[in-house]
């Protein structure tokens, strides 16, 4: 008796691999609708990426003189700082070290009690 032939058709023959990577080809095609307040159209922009940017990069360069010579650590609380840290990662020159922590106000209840416990 002979086996069912398996489905031999690849990701990546269904997503050619040219500029972009197969995550990128896939998260592509996602439809997925993702609740943001930044969608809000009565936001208001307060600082433009262009002055993030640089504020980050005078931050690293800053960083890279205080610390020059040492080795720090870099830390940033999940999930918010992801972004940031990494941002802030490449505009330090210098060797230093990175790591994540989480931290939650919720505790074992579903509501957020405002405050993170000290540990």
């Amino acid at each position: 008796m002979s086996q069912p032939r398996a489905h031999t058709q690849t990701l990546a023959s269904l997503y050619p691999i040219n500029q972009f990577s197969l995550l990128e080809a896939i998260l592509s095609t996602s439809t997925a609708k993702a609740h943001s307040e930044f969608n809000n159209q009565n936001l208001e922009q307060l600082i433009s990426e262009e002055q993030i940017r640089e504020r980050i990069k005078e931050l690293g360069e800053e960083i890279a003189q205080d610390y020059e010579g040492k080795n720090p650590l870099l830390i940033g609380v999940l999930k918010g700082a992801c972004i940031f840290i990494s941002d802030l990662l490449r505009a330090i020159d210098i060797k230093l070290g990175i790591e994540f922590m989480a931290i939650s106000s919720y505790g074992s209840s579903t509501r957020t009690s405002g405050e993170v416990p000290r540990g």
